[in-house]
């Protein structure tokens, strides 16, 4: 298989320094679906850091300043994470607000804000940061909605422009896809082949997408 990073430990050490230290690997932590749900991930902001911040004003009228739970590491400076109550049914959910109260449900749509905006979600003294799959916050986070069956895998791929997650079927140990609709046409029979480890390994620092080299799903014969 690919080389893999070091499983997350108590130093919090970032950046590419490390990842040459660990030998470049191409994957980090391969997780099941129950290690990422009780997983404590690394926090920029804590309880302690939030109890005492008033309601903004620009706030939606349902949503109030999350006091509850340790904001996610990747909140951009100057947002805030807020708790949206349903007042129909009393039901919850996270958001994320920007300095102007507009709010966001999901990570990906934050990312896709910051980009149309021209600004990178990390930076570092005021630059955009490279991420590493040996960084302590690359931790992924299982997809939304329910088309990711929970007996799969998801890890971090390093490619050039950062990290990508990558799904890896039941009993496979030297494959993955790379995206939604490669699981979804994997799922249903009208695909069967898997990115092999290995091979991209010896390609990163090329193409963001999957080698030509494949391999088949487990139950596959082969001719």
């Amino acid at each position: 298989p690919g080389a893999m990073a070091a499983a997350p430990g108590a130093a919090a050490v970032f950046g590419e320094e490390e990842y040459v230290r660990q030998g470049k690997p191409m994957f980090g932590k391969i997780w099941t679906f129950q290690e990422l749900q009780s997983v404590v991930r690394p926090g920029r902001s804590t309880m302690r850091d939030v109890k005492d911040i008033p309601r903004p004003d620009n706030f939606p009228q349902d949503t109030d300043v999350d006091r509850t739970t340790s904001w996610v590491f990747w909140l951009p400076e100057g947002w805030l994470q807020g708790i949206r109550t349903n007042p129909a049914n009393g039901n919850t959910l996270k958001c994320y607000l920007t300095p102007e109260g507009k709010r966001f449900w999901h990570k990906k749509d934050v990312d896709e804000f910051l980009t149309k905006r021209g600004e990178p979600r990390e930076k570092v003294d005021g630059r955009a940061r490279m991420r590493f799959v040996t960084d302590p916050f690359a931790i992924p986070y299982w997809p939304d909605g329910v088309w990711l069956p929970k007996d799969w895998k998801l890890a971090y791929r390093q490619v050039s422009s950062g990290l990508q997650a990558v799904y890896i079927p039941p009993g496979v140990e030297d494959g993955f896809l790379s995206d939604q609709q490669s699981v979804m046409k994997y799922l249903s029979g009208e695909a069967t082949d898997l990115a092999p480890m290995a091979v991209a390994q010896q390609a990163l620092g090329g193409s963001d997408s999957e080698p030509a080299a494949k391999r088949r799903r487990p139950d596959d014969s082969t001719a």
